[in-house]
């Protein structure tokens, strides 16, 4: 899965380097946000979080004459929006940092993920999938109809192809035999039931 399709539809706030600090610290007040993309040109210059105007601005008594450029971090660890979520996880590990600012090839900036968010929001992409093998069978008066060998929970953010072959794979290893069955049906869940395989 794609950073960027976990990134909201809401506009990122963004924020001129030549801002004050006080501007800075109403905007993400009102934008309840604890990091703003300062943008020069249309790229990212940089990020300033409410830790920066707290740490480099309040705390030496700059916050009436600072301007964004001064206290912001120039040094960013940034993710393309077309890198994977795993790529994204490892950037955050690596550099051990808290937000992770996304941008497009062309350094626009899309959006801003956390550990937090990338894995909540992975989550809430996954399907929950309830796959059923059947056996075709005919009843006495000639009517076909699907006998139920088994129920395997799957939860899964691709196709309900892959679900079966997840539900297959399961079965087999269960049974320690070929999976044979004549189909599967699959429904969708409304909610992740409590056996659920990734």
């Amino acid at each position: 899965m794609q950073l960027i399709e976990l990134l909201s539809t809401e506009p990122v706030e963004k924020v001129s380097a030549d801002a004050d600090v006080v501007e800075a610290a109403r905007l993400m007040r009102d934008h309840d946000t604890g990091a703003l993309f300062v943008v020069a040109d249309g790229r990212l210059a940089g990020v300033i979080t409410d830790r920066d105007i707290v740490v480099r601005s309040v705390a030496d008594e700059l916050m009436r004459s600072a301007r964004v450029r001064d206290i912001m971090s120039v040094e960013v660890v940034t993710a393309f929006g077309d890198q994977t979520v795993e790529e994204a996880k490892e950037l955050i590990a690596e550099y051990g940092i808290t937000r992770l600012p996304v941008v497009d090839r062309e350094h626009q900036p899309l959006g801003i993920l956390s550990l937090a968010s990338l894995e909540n929001k992975e989550e809430a992409q996954k399907k929950p999938l309830k796959v059923t093998a059947y056996k075709e069978k005919t009843d006495s008066s000639g009517r076909p109809h699907k006998v139920p060998l088994r129920t395997v929970y799957v939860t899964s953010e691709d196709s309900e192809e892959e679900a079966k072959g997840v539900a297959a794979r399961i079965v087999e290893k269960e049974q320690r035999t070929p999976f044979v069955a004549d189909g599967l049906a699959t429904e969708k869940m409304p909610s992740k039931p409590a056996k659920t395989e990734k």
